[in-house]
């Protein structure tokens, strides 16, 4: 599912066990809070559907403004380890649903 808003859009696929993951979140100027509005009109529309748990998403170790983007939104990070990229790791950013 795609969810547009003026300045971006957040696409939204069912992951692993009826769980829902950020498969890309895009804001055409960061900082202006388009994010995070993305974030909680994906909530407004799926208050009465929720996603079995929570909602995820996949980044790259290194992507320090993309982590720090969830966690200012209240994911929590688990490092996953080493990444298909040379260098770099994998954390799954994830926040219960009804925390979000």
């Amino acid at each position: 599912m795609r969810i547009s808003l003026i300045g971006g859009f957040i696409e939204i696929g069912e992951g692993t066990g009826g769980n829902h993951e950020v498969v890309q979140i895009r804001a055409y100027e960061k900082g202006k809070g388009v994010g995070t509005a993305l974030l909680k009109k994906y909530k407004e529309l799926y208050k009465d559907n929720p996603p079995h748990y929570c909602l995820y998403a996949f980044v790259l170790g290194g992507r320090t403004e993309a982590r720090n983007f969830y966690k200012k939104n209240g994911f929590r990070e688990l490092d996953l380890g080493n990444s298909i990229y040379k260098g770099d790791t994998t954390i799954l950013m994830w926040i219960p649903f009804e925390e979000l």
